[in-house]
């Protein structure tokens, strides 16, 4: 009886030895898992942030490359009366 419950503690022992190994490669492959996520998430990131940079650069130069009037009162009294008071 005592050489069949070694037997057992030996398999338990095999057993559990196994799980460990399972569950360490198996947080292995999630930690790789969760690098690559990382990856793609900054390189999305970094391309969301150049195309915003493009867009504003365009809009800047079309902003600046448009001639605004300067006074669009040139020759007129500009000066603004003060409201009324009621």
């Amino acid at each position: 009886m005592l050489l069949d419950f070694k037997e057992r503690v030996v398999n338990l022992e095999e057993s559990i030895g196994d799980v460990k190994e399972t569950v360490s490669g198996r947080t292995t492959e999630l930690d790789s898992r969760e690098e690559q996520l990382k990856e793609v998430v900054l390189e999305s990131l970094d391309s969301n942030v150049e195309e915003m940079q493009r867009m504003f650069n365009s809009t800047e130069k079309k902003c600046y490359s448009t001639e605004f009037p300067r006074n669009t009162y040139e020759g007129r009294h500009t000066q603004l009366a003060a409201p009324p008071y009621y």
